[in-house]
């Protein structure tokens, strides 16, 4: 994995309708692009504040879209699309992917207000299936101290759970008012977390079986508060189980962020490859056997558009890059095997998809980091709807170069 992380955060004032109420939100923290190493964690630096708006050309390929088959959640939406409940671009992406998700250290109450509202015009229009809210955290990156191991359960471990709980509530608590207030009923459908602070022990290592349980005990207690504040809500784990390709002797390596027998309602595995389509579907395939042994019946893939694990000569053997415009027909096909039942009926040809209820995308949607992101969007979505066309997908709009720029 990438030997940079970095957290997607874009502050912008905020509006809701007529109301003349505008706050200022500066959203912190977060997930980060995962290491070279997918179990190395790396520091973070803040991404790009404001994307710049698509052209018509991407908007009116947006409208041409039909639904996804299955629920895409995502990283946290841009906090621009937060300003109005009647931003067009807002509206088509929630349609297609019938998800809005909130980054739920940082949201604000007006910011829910209008996701809630966002939802709301989109199930008035197409009810079916519910466009819901996915809530994003990162827990145990808040308040437990860098330098601790996960045995320690002082001080800051009862901050972070208390944090996190706190947030969880709030939010929870300011759905249930816009929901009253607009006279509609919008749900959580899902929780993103994503906990890098802590590395299982190979089980042969000294004191491994009391580290792996106290790191299992975290992650157990942020579980237990999630279904006690938002019981309905499915938990997703970021890369619980999932493998990846590895520098070692077997070319494989399972995630170590998280103990596998954490409590949990499904594995999940980024798919970060770009154009190395047969490498997602063998990291499906194992993990899925893996999760299988351990009874677990789905497995939640995590999508990168535009952007991802790129091949290299020097150095490590992959790098993260934002910027990888890779032909678009990969996206296209990737969307076809993941979304469609025939596919997934064909494990060995393709990977046990099926398996696979919801998505979820990395980089998040209009990242201003993937210039490519848009039109790698539309050609997953083609392909997952069965629309076998892709040459008239616009290229990337990219910044100008030179002075005054």
């Amino acid at each position: 994995m990438s030997r940079r992380r970095e957290t997607w955060r874009l502050a912008m004032a905020l509006v809701l309708g007529t109301a003349c109420a505008l706050m200022a939100a500066q959203p912190a923290g977060g997930l980060k692009v995962p290491p070279a190493d997918p179990n190395e964690p790396l520091p973070s630096t803040p991404a790009p504040a404001h994307p710049s708006a698509p052209g018509q050309d991407i908007l009116a390929l947006l409208r041409e879209l039909r639904p996804l088959p299955k629920v895409h959640y995502s990283f946290p939406v841009p906090s621009s699309w937060l300003t109005a409940s009647n931003q067009p671009l807002a509206l088509e992406y929630v349609r297609i992917t019938r998800a809005l998700s909130l980054q739920t250290e940082s949201v604000t109450g007006p910011q829910v207000e209008v996701a809630v509202a966002i939802c709301a015009a989109v199930n008035r229009r197409d009810p079916r299936p519910a466009a819901t809210l996915a809530l994003n955290y990162s827990p145990w990156h808040r308040h437990f101290g860098p330098e601790l191991p996960p045995t320690d359960t002082g001080r800051t471990a009862e901050a972070e759970l208390s944090m996190y709980r706190q947030r969880m509530t709030q939010v929870r608590d300011w759905i249930a008012q816009a929901c009253r207030r607009q006279g509609v009923s919008i749900e959580v459908s899902a929780l993103l977390l994503d906990s890098e602070r802590f590395h299982t022990r190979e089980a042969s290592a000294p004191g491994a079986a009391e580290w792996n349980a106290a790191i299992r005990g975290k992650h157990d207690a942020i579980y237990a508060i999630s279904k006690d504040v938002f019981p309905r809500a499915r938990v997703i784990w970021y890369a619980l189980g999932g493998y990846a390709p590895a520098s070692n002797d077997e070319g494989w390596a399972q995630s170590n962020f998280l103990d596998p027998d954490t409590r949990n309602d499904g594995w999940s595995v980024p798919l970060y490859r770009g154009p190395e389509i047969d490498t997602h579907r063998e990291q499906q395939r194992r993990t899925v056997r893996d999760a299988e042994r351990r009874g677990v019946r789905e497995v939640i893939p995590w999508i990168a558009l535009g952007s991802g694990y790129k091949r290299q000569v020097e150095g490590s053997e992959w790098a993260w890059v934002f910027d990888w415009d890779y032909d678009l027909v990969y996206s296209w096909q990737l969307g076809r095997e993941i979304n469609h039942p025939w596919f997934g009926a064909r494990p060995v040809r393709y990977a046990p998809w099926d398996v696979a209820p919801v998505v979820c995308f990395y980089p998040g949607p209009f990242d201003p980091r993937v210039p490519a992101w848009p039109r790698h969007f539309i050609a997953y979505a083609r392909g997952a709807t069965n629309v076998k066309k892709i040459d008239d997908i616009p290229p990337a709009a990219r910044p100008r170069s030179g002075r005054g720029s």
